[in-house]
C-alpha cells in the first residue's frame, strides 16, 4: 500500500529524483543496508515494508541542499518520519541515541 498518492512530476524532477535513488542505492550497498537514524538492517526490495530505505536530506532541499552523496543520510521510512516530525538536524545529531542524550 502506498504512503502518498503518486504526484505528478516535472522531467527535470523525475531525473534528480532518479539520481538520488542511485545515490541512495550505492550508499545502502556501502553501508551494508543499515539505517544510520537506529542502526537496524533495511532492505530495498519492497517499498511497502516498514524497513525500506530511503535518503535523507541532510541540508534541506528548500534551503540549497543538493542531490549529492555528501547530502544524502541513509534511513527506514519510519526513521525518516520521526526525523522529519521532530525537526532533527541529522548533520548534528547522527543517530536516535545522539539525539536522546541531547541534553545529558
Amino acid at each position: 500500500m502506498r504512503r502518498t498518492p503518486l504526484k505528478r512530476v516535472s522531467p527535470k524532477q523525475a531525473e534528480k529524483n532518479r539520481a538520488w535513488r542511485k545515490i541512495t542505492d550505492k550508499l545502502c550497498q556501502e553501508t551494508k543496508y543499515i539505517c544510520w537514524w537506529c542502526g537496524l538492517k533495511g532492505q530495498l526490495e519492497n517499498p511497502e515494508r516498514l524497513d525500506w530505505l530511503t535518503g535523507h536530506h541532510i541540508k534541506k532541499r528548500s534551503r540549497g541542499g543538493s542531490y549529492t552523496k555528501d547530502n544524502c543520510y541513509i534511513c527506514h521510512i519510519p526513521c525518516h518520519d520521526e526525523i522529519e516530525r521532530e525537526n532533527i538536524d541529522v548533520g548534528v545529531y547522527k543517530t536516535r541515541k545522539e539525539w536522546l542524550d541531547r541534553n545529558g
